[in-house]
């Protein structure tokens, strides 16, 4: 499980997988230096577009209380106990395409972060299909 001493994150979502599923070509996978060491936040990493301006990111964390959904989120189907999915422009140029997966106290979000107004690496369907299959991941783990 993530939370086990020396977990490899890596198992949950490789580079293969993103480039394959999303059609990218993504540079290798950047780990937050926090990787591990928060009770909450057990699995940080990034991957980046080949110019840098766009990035897909994935936190996987231990949560007991419940995450507010927002209005605007679109549910996923057949992806854990709880599945949505859905985009926040914190900018014109700067916006977060979401999908937040909960199996248990376990929550994945991935990201496909667009900082140019481009469009995303992902689409929020991919991000989905990534996200449940990672948690099953965690699933078979347990």
């Amino acid at each position: 499980m993530p939370s086990d001493p020396g977990y490899d994150c890596g198992r949950l979502l490789t580079r293969a997988q993103l480039n394959e599923t999303c059609s990218v070509e993504l540079k290798q996978v950047i780990i937050d230096g926090n990787e591990g060491s928060r009770d909450q936040t057990r699995c940080s990493r990034r991957w980046r577009s080949q110019d840098e301006k766009r990035t897909v990111s994935m936190t996987v964390g231990k949560y007991a209380k419940v995450l507010t959904k927002p209005a605007s989120a679109t549910d996923i189907q057949g992806a854990g106990e709880l599945a949505y999915s859905w985009s926040d422009e914190k900018t014109p140029e700067i916006v977060w395409h979401t999908a937040r997966v909960r199996q248990g106290e376990w929550v994945i979000d991935l990201r496909s972060i667009v900082t140019d107004g481009g469009e995303p690496l992902c689409s929020l369907e991919q991000l989905g299909k990534l996200s449940g299959g990672a948690i099953t991941r965690i699933q078979q783990a347990g």
